[in-house]
């Protein structure tokens, strides 16, 4: 055995110096690798051999050392590769991010073919480990495949000249020279074998009698020609390359007949076979005529294309096909790629046309490989060929392909124009596509405008959003790509707003673009910028119907507005310039009702009847104060009517008082079951004061009751229940009430220029005993003069504790501003501006006690009411 080896060592300790985070890490960080190559030189012989042959074990008497094999290192996420042109070049202590990696050795090249070519290749997977050193084993092998040409003495004889030459699939030709015994390599799998004969009498020919139908790499195939008779004593050709065909070798008839006629024909037109043609790429070739003609008397068996070009082969171009009898797949495929083929759909034909002239409109340089060859070998019934391949050489002279910057188009534009260099042939093989506003590719519409030598003014169509316009232009379906960007500005626009879209914290303005034809690009993509502090910002904004609504605005300001429409690139340009100054925030009228005027005092009123202690009859009596909140009115001037006939607890009562009323004031007109400490929880919910409004019964006119009591009586107070004409919600709100001889008069509102969302406050309610379904009841409205342009209303259902509220307030008309607010706070849903609806519908309890003498019902208490703006 023949076999040689190196051995490198990785160090056998890593760095100790190592940044700090890769002390913590295991799955990052370095180690190194040790890496073991050797090669096994031998091959495998295909063929019976000698005694002496087999001793040898056909190992090459002269191979590259091992020193000479390259490196290289791939991780298997391909995210890492590392390559050594030797194994001299790798340093066993270089580090090596942590990971899965391919390593291989090689020496040669797959493609390179020929005489003293061998390929050796090995690889082994290595996982690189933090901080360890990773040994990986590689042995190295014969790669392709190795082929000699042996010839028996009886061959020598018989023939005056002869030579051999082998084709692997996909490979070049490699012709074996009658004097040549060097070893040959070419690529594995298919491998036709032609052989050129001339005899002594000067007939000469070539032919293909056989072909390797599947060789393996490290293979070795020694191809014998010998010369046997037939059973009629006419000689043949004999050929062996395996054990089958060595037992039953192939045979031709080399008679004169047989050679004398005539071979396979290429008849070339367009181009001299082995002189490349300089076409430039993706074009036509100058006179559009570039073909072959093949000619076949006995008739066409095969005819082999193979080709070299990276341009082709990435668009699927077979690099060696059988242009006889083509699947309908690969024939499709070829005339895709500009093929034309006449003669060749069945074997035996004696006539084919092959026209490369479309062909030429898909070459191109890829990769730097410029190069393109069309070899084409042919073989009739009888197994000649054509005297040599012919081959159609093709070298691609780089276009001029560029796009220069386009000039800025407006947001909204459907069209731009693209200064494009070229010159190519063909301006319409250039293709447009662009990318929209949701990233995906579109294809775009072009014609060329006008050109000045090789610049070319090309209008496209696109849809240019808020952000630089992708443009890539493709030449020949592609071959050539370019790409630019088309910047976009803003269009000019004017901002305006009505008075009334401007609100506390919002205003509603109307974009209108200069030219219409932006108009829709304006409202889409605008940013709006607003600067009340010397600062511009950006702020929030929807569309609605053509309009944009800003929020997030404070109330009182004076705000400037400008917006752009490419606010996303290096270059914005801002538009509309406007002014405008928000509602005010304004706050409900003393909405915490704090600030308070007197407005009814009474003093020494009657508390009922007169009651005896006989033989003494008494009179209860009491005092009391009502404060209200300034800018505020109720109904007292009717319920707490200072003017009644009789005055007296039964008949007169306030309907609404404050209450920091005094215990000693409000016990002479509370329920006798209210004691100071129930009394004290009738405070407000923050600061001093809060406002109660109750169901009460009153009378203008009414009667006293009798005495009641006498001897021996303990009850300190009349026990008797007058009948009260009448019955009244309590009320509070804004504006003022008057009372005179049965008569309401009621003047509700106050100035107010703004336009709240809500009405919040603190509430508690209490219903009657006899109407549990009684609700008090709160209504805001905004009005514009007499027209209600907002209102908001809610009913309040029973809450023993301080309980927070919201009342959205809906505008139903939003173009007017305005100018009066109306708050109603009503102790019933039964409140009526008709006393004789709310004396039929309330309902109110006797409370007939020393401290009280009085019929009253729900009571509706309110307190720190606010409003809020969105």
């Amino acid at each position: 055995m023949n076999v040689k080896k190196i051995l490198l060592y990785g160090a056998t300790m890593l760095l100790l110096v190592s940044c700090a985070n890769e002390d913590q890490q295991v799955d990052s960080g370095y180690g190194t690798i040790d890496v073991q190559v050797s090669a096994d030189y031998r091959v495998e012989p295909v063929t019976r051999t000698s005694t002496s042959e087999n001793t040898d074990t056909s190992t090459p008497t002269q191979t590259p050392d091992v020193s000479e094999f390259a490196l290289k290192l791939v991780s298997t996420d391909g995210s890492f590769s590392r390559s050594w042109d030797s194994l001299a070049d790798f340093d066993p202590t270089e580090k090596i991010p942590v990971g899965a990696y391919t390593m291989s050795a090689y020496y040669g090249d797959l493609e390179e073919e020929g005489f003293d070519k061998p390929y050796y290749l090995g690889e082994s997977d290595v996982t690189v480990r933090y901080r360890e050193n990773s040994p990986v084993e590689i042995q190295c092998t014969l790669a392709n495949v190795k082929i000699t040409v042996e010839y028996s003495d009886a061959f020598k004889k018989y023939f005056a000249d002869y030579a051999t030459t082998v084709h692997a699939a996909e490979g070049g030709y490699v012709k074996f020279e009658k004097d040549e015994t060097r070893a040959a390599y070419v690529k594995p799998g298919q491998i036709t074998i032609q052989t050129y004969l001339k005899k002594q009498n000067g007939i000469e020919s070539t032919f293909e009698p056989a072909a390797i139908t599947d060789a393996k790499p490290r293979q070795h195939y020694r191809i014998k020609l010998d010369i046997a008779d037939n059973a009629a004593g006419e000689a043949q050709l004999s050929i062996s390359f395996d054990e089958t065909t060595e037992t039953q070798p192939i045979t031709i008839s080399i008679s004169d007949e047989v050679m004398e006629a005539p071979a396979p024909s290429f008849l070339p037109a367009g181009f001299v076979p082995g002189t490349p043609l300089e076409v430039k790429e993706n074009s036509y070739p100058d006179d559009k005529a570039v073909n072959l003609s093949l000619t076949a008397k006995a008739g066409i068996a095969a005819c082999t294309l193979t080709t070299s070009s990276a341009a082709l082969e990435s668009q699927g171009w077979p690099r060696e096909i059988d242009l006889v009898g083509l699947s309908s797949e690969n024939s499709a495929l070829l005339g895709r790629l500009g093929l034309k083929l006449k003669g060749f759909t069945e074997m035996g034909s004696k006539m084919g046309f092959i026209d490369f002239a479309e062909v030429f409109a898909h070459l191109h340089a890829t990769d730097g490989n410029d190069q393109h060859t069309f070899t084409l070998s042919a073989k009739d019934i009888y197994g000649k060929v054509t005297e040599a391949p012919i081959t159609l050489s093709v070298k691609s002279i780089p276009i001029t392909f560029a796009l220069q910057t386009p000039e800025a188009v407006f947001v909204g534009s459907k069209t731009a124009t693209i200064p494009v260099e070229f010159d190519g042939a063909y301006i319409d093989q250039i293709k447009f596509s662009y990318l929209n506003a949701s990233g995906s590719k579109v294809n775009s519409t072009s014609s060329v405008i006008s050109h000045e030598g090789n610049l070319y003014q090309i209008k496209i169509s696109i849809e240019a959003t808020d952000q630089l316009v992708v443009v890539e232009a493709s030449y020949a379906n592609g071959a050539k790509t370019a790409t630019t960007s088309i910047p976009v500005k803003t269009p000019d626009f004017t901002i305006k707003a009505e008075e009334y879209d401007i609100w506390a914290r919002r205003a509603t303005v109307t974009l209108t673009a200069t030219d219409p034809q932006y108009q829709e690009a304006v409202n889409r993509y605008v940013v709006l910028y607003a600067n009340s502090t010397g600062q511009w910002e950006t702020v929030t904004s929807t569309l609605t119907q053509g309009r944009r609504t800003i929020t997030g605005l404070a109330p009182d300001t004076r705000y400037q507005l400008r917006g752009s429409c490419n606010s996303g690139q290096e270059n914005v340009n801002y538009s509309g310039d406007y002014t405008l100054r928000t509602e005010a925030a304004a706050a409900v009228p003393n909405g915490d009702f704090e600030n308070l005027a007197q407005t009814i005092s009474i003093q020494d009123l009657k508390q009922g009847g007169e009651y005896s202690v006989w033989p003494v009859d008494y009179q209860n009596r009491c005092s009391f104060t009502i404060q209200e909140p300034t800018g505020w009115a109720s109904v007292n001037a009717k319920t707490c009517n200072t003017g009644a006939a009789n005055q007296n607890s039964w008949f007169v009562i306030p309907s609404t008082y404050n209450s920091t009323l005094t215990w000693d004031a409000y016990r002479s007109f509370a329920s006798s079951t209210v004691t100071p400490d129930l009394y004290r929880d009738l405070v407000a919910q923050s600061g001093s004061n809060a406002m109660l409004v109750r169901n009460v019964a009153w009378d203008d006119n009414g009667t006293t009751p009798a005495t009641s009591g006498g001897a021996f009586n303990t009850t300190y107070y009349n026990t008797n229940v007058p009948t009260i004409a009448n019955r009244s919600a309590g009320k509070l709100f804004l504006g003022s009430y008057t009372y005179a001889n049965g008569t309401e008069t009621y003047n509700e509102g106050v100035g107010f220029t703004s336009r709240p969302s809500a009405l919040k406050g603190w509430y508690k309610y209490a219903n009657d005993p006899n109407d549990a379904a009684e609700t008090g009841v709160i209504t805001i409205t905004l009005l514009n003069g007499q027209t209600v342009i907002g209102t908001g209303t809610a009913n309040f259902t029973a809450a023993a504790d301080y309980t927070e509220f919201t009342i959205p307030v809906t505008y139903s008309i939003t173009n007017q501003k305005a100018t009066t607010l109306r708050i109603m706070i009503t102790s019933s849903n039964h409140a009526s501006y008709h006393q004789s609806e709310e004396t039929a519908a309330i309902k109110t309890s006797v409370s007939n006690g020393q401290y009280e003498s009085a019929s009253r019902g729900a009571t509706f208490t309110i307190d720190n009411l606010t409003f809020t703006y969105e």
